[in-house]
């Protein structure tokens, strides 16, 4: 059986688990690509949840990454990229947790949440709002 190693990717973890973190970001752009997630995955198990997101490829992993870091602006766009309902849902219930409910309203709608609408416009006392998702229900 046989493994690569790439000298680059053990060069690049030996300088963060050293904490030199300025030489590794030297060493980062000689990785190849298909290896950025491995990357950030190393730098999460680290701590280093910041700068796995700036390393992440895969936006599934850069969307939970960024719910864990409470970045909700970078969360809405890689959901406004994937456009994934469970994504949505999960963005509306933190930026109404976060007190962001005009995020809220905004990412259950593209989720189709209409509980957790009819909770935020309740919640408001959103007469306009309640009208308009009782359309949204009926259709």
């Amino acid at each position: 059986m046989g493994y690569t190693l790439l000298l680059s990717l053990i060069e690049y973890k030996t300088l963060v688990m050293r904490g030199d973190i300025e030489r590794a970001n030297k060493v980062l752009p000689s990785i190849p690509k298909e290896h950025l997630n491995s990357v950030a995955r190393f730098l999460e198990s680290w701590g280093m949840i910041e700068d796995a997101l700036e390393v992440a490829t895969d936006p599934d992993y850069r969307f939970d990454l960024a719910i864990q870091l409470g970045r909700l602006e970078v969360a809405k766009s890689i959901a406004t990229e994937v456009q994934i309902e469970s994504k949505w849902k999960q963005l509306g219930e933190l930026a109404m947790s976060n007190g962001r409910l005009d995020m809220a309203e905004d990412c259950l709608n593209h989720a189709m949440d209409l509980s957790e609408l009819v909770l935020l416009y309740s919640s408001l006392g959103d007469a306009d709002g309640i009208s308009k998702l009782a359309t949204l229900a009926k259709e």
